[in-house]
């Protein structure tokens, strides 16, 4: 009788390098596709979403059947990129939509600046000498520059509002504004009305 030849995995084989995607809706267990199709909706309509708007939409499309270099040709990217997304959701689950925070990396606008600018979105522009009826992410870097000495971009001041559960509105001026309400603060909640 012939000894039976083990298979050895080919080079570069997905199982050698540890790199296996579970097929289909194994990628993500326990989370519906409706509801990455849900989470899709929500990042469509902000300007300021990134990557993690294509690492679900690859997830999405994987779950569909298509393998990854179908999707990176569809999205644009390298295949290795979306293998690397989708070993990232395999790994970390949802939480691999976004990037991990840089060791010992703390957000630049942080604790009692959170509170200060908590405490400006409070009151009205006109408070602190606008013209404006509403905030603007260009408003709020005058004031973190003028009042707390630091020269902070607009998108890090955007994602700062997002942190804090904000939203930006896009007004037809193309200025990017605080969507504010009537309650007691004056600023609206992102989760707001989602009952």
């Amino acid at each position: 009788m012939a000894a039976a030849k083990s298979k050895k995995p080919r080079k570069g084989s997905r199982a050698k390098h540890g790199t296996c995607i579970p097929e289909g809706d194994d990628l993500l267990p326990g989370v519906d596709t409706e509801v990455l199709w849900s989470m899709h909706a929500d990042m469509s309509g902000h300007k300021d979403v990134g990557k993690e708007f294509l690492i679900l939409m690859a997830a999405i499309k994987w779950r569909e059947g298509l393998n990854a270099s179908q999707i990176a040709s569809q999205m644009t990217e390298s295949r290795s990129t979306v293998r690397d997304w989708l070993i990232r959701l395999r790994d970390r689950g949802l939480d691999g939509l976004w990037d991990k925070p840089a060791p010992n990396h703390k957000p630049l606008l942080a604790g009692v600046t959170l509170v200060v600018i908590g405490v400006w979105l409070s009151h009205f522009p006109q408070a602190y000498g606008f013209e404006s009826a509403l905030w603007q992410t260009s408003m709020l870097r005058k004031m973190i520059l003028y009042r707390l000495g630091m020269d902070v971009k607009p998108r890090t001041i955007r994602n700062t509002l997002y942190r804090m559960g904000l939203l930006m509105r896009m007004p037809k001026s193309g200025s990017q504004q605080i969507r504010r309400s009537r309650g007691a603060q004056g600023i609206r909640h992102r989760n707001a009305g989602k009952d």
